[in-house]
């Protein structure tokens, strides 16, 4: 698994509630879904804009910058992502959900079939110092862990994951089949 499960793939914030922080309103997402591909990007473009412009104004918004870089993520301008994710960080240097953001940032920019940035394993890392129960910096970490040849270790991560997932949801049966190849390898690798 190259990026974590749905369930895991964003932290919880402002993001996706329509009408906060300049965001959309639910009437203009609605009307968006309407619209031919073109002019729905169009407007995309134009709402991410003036949240951009807004933010150059008001500077000191938190869930701004985050819901600005989100909305960077989604469109893949992952520099400008990465930017404003860094505008949060700053605003708010001990949250773990501005860290997390920019670390998954720098993950998607890198692409799934390269081993994860060192400062991305850093900042997860940071996360879970901060936040033991993160879902996202549990899944991460324990990549990272894959990655430097360290599989028991990731199992105990993906194993706490597992924990903290709905048993029925395909993200629980993603965590769950990951982790059973490293447990198969890794018994392998001993006999």
């Amino acid at each position: 698994l190259a990026a974590p499960p749905a369930e895991v793939a964003a932290p919880p914030s402002a993001a996706g509630q329509p009408g906060v922080a300049g965001g959309p309103t639910v009437a203009q997402m609605q009307a968006a879904q309407a619209m031919p591909p073109d002019q729905r990007s169009a407007m995309i473009g134009a709402m991410v804009q003036q949240l951009a412009d807004r933010l150059q104004r008001e500077p000191n918004d938190f869930d701004g910058w985050l819901k600005l870089g989100r909305a960077y993520q989604v469109l893949g301008r992952h520099q400008e992502a990465s930017a404003a994710f860094d505008k949060a960080a700053a605003l708010r240097p001990n949250d773990p959900s501005a860290l997390l953001a920019r670390a998954t940032a720098m993950v998607e920019e890198s692409g799934d079939d390269k081993p994860m940035p060192p400062q991305a394993e850093s900042l997860f890392r940071q996360v879970l110092a901060m936040d033991p129960d993160s879902v996202d910096a549990l899944w991460y970490v324990g990549m990272a862990e894959l990655q430097a040849g360290r599989p028991e270790v990731a199992a105990a991560h993906w194993r706490r994951l597992l924990s903290k997932l709905d048993p029925k949801s395909p993200d629980y049966a993603e965590v769950e089949k990951a982790l059973t190849g490293v447990e198969k390898a890794t018994a392998a690798a001993k006999a």
